[in-house]
Order: structure tokens, then sequence, then C-alpha cells
């Protein structure tokens, strides 16, 4: 017969909040490229990369998107934080995602 293996309280605590920070991280990071992807680059990485270019248009969209990823991974980062310190409770993924920044495309026409 085999042992049984029982976890403790503190490592399911450890792993729960492992799973948490992996949940919202992944959905911050989807909500970053989905909006990419309305100008059609293929992530949030993409279109940053723009930043540079030469071109107006995409040279603005990508300092917006530079600014916007800016600000959304610092308000994140905060959020699981607090979560992680049990100053507030887990958000859901509409919670997390209306607490983020707005992003205002900056286009050059």
């Amino acid at each position: 017969m085999g042992a049984i293996n029982v976890k403790s309280a503190e490592v399911l605590k450890e792993e729960f909040l492992a799973n948490t920070r992996t949940r919202l991280t992944s959905l911050i990071q989807s909500t970053l490229d989905e909006k990419a992807k309305e100008r059609n680059y293929d992530s949030m990485l993409s279109l940053c990369t723009y930043a540079t270019s030469l071109n107006d248009k995409f040279s603005s969209e990508g300092q917006a998107g530079v600014k916007w990823r800016d600000e959304v991974w610092a308000k994140g980062y905060v959020i699981l934080a607090d979560v992680e310190s049990g100053q507030r409770t887990i958000p859901s993924d509409d919670e997390l995602i209306s607490e983020l920044p707005l992003f205002t495309w900056s286009v050059v026409d």
C-alpha cells in the first residue's frame, strides 16, 4: 500500500497563490495582446516594437502600446501584491479588467 501524500496548509496556500498569479497575469497578457490585434499586430510585443518605426502611424501606435503596457503591468502588479498579502480578495476576470488603465490609440492620420 502506497504512502499518503498530505500537503501542509502552507504548501496548499503557496500553490493556490501561484495558480492565482498565473491566472491573473495570463489574463492581463491576453488583454494586452487582444488590444494589439485590433490593429492587426500579432501581439503587444509586436506592437511595441513599432515605437521606433520611421512610419509616423506605426510609431505613434507603438508608443501608445508601450505606454499602456507599462501602466497595465504597474497596476496589475499592485493588484497581485494586494491579493498575495491578503489586503484584498482575488478579483474576478471582469473585475481585474475593469481596474486596468484604459487604452487610447494615438494615431497620426
